[in-house]
């Protein structure tokens, strides 16, 4: 299942850590099976597109069925793929599998520092 952004009625699922002044706008989002996948770009004090701070947002139950959330900018995808485009990382094509193998590469990355 895939949306473009939400109803108003919907509450974000986080928001994740961005600078002070900086908003994150919620782009699309796609669920799949017990996960959920939200793309969220990230602006500025002066609204401009971030891209490499842009990021998806990845949620799934935990034990107790409460959400666990993990989130994968582009910068950070970019530590393992320099050559990762915004077009790509952004597209809603992307949530699912590629967004689950960005996130493993990063914490076995993580895991060998």
């Amino acid at each position: 299942m895939f949306e473009y952004a939400r109803a108003p009625e919907e509450e974000p699922m986080s928001s994740h850590q961005l600078p002070n002044g900086w908003v994150a706008q919620p782009a699309c989002r796609r669920i799949e099976g017990a996960r959920s996948y939200e793309f969220h770009r990230a602006y500025s004090p002066e609204n401009c597109l971030d891209e490499g701070r842009s990021y998806w947002l990845v949620a799934e139950p935990n034990a107790q069925g409460e959400p666990k959330l993990t989130s994968l900018s582009l910068d950070e995808a970019r530590r393992a793929h320099p050559e990762l485009a915004y077009g790509e990382f952004s597209s809603s094509l992307t949530a699912g599998a590629r967004v689950d193998a960005w996130l493993a590469e990063l914490a076995s990355g993580a895991a060998r520092h």
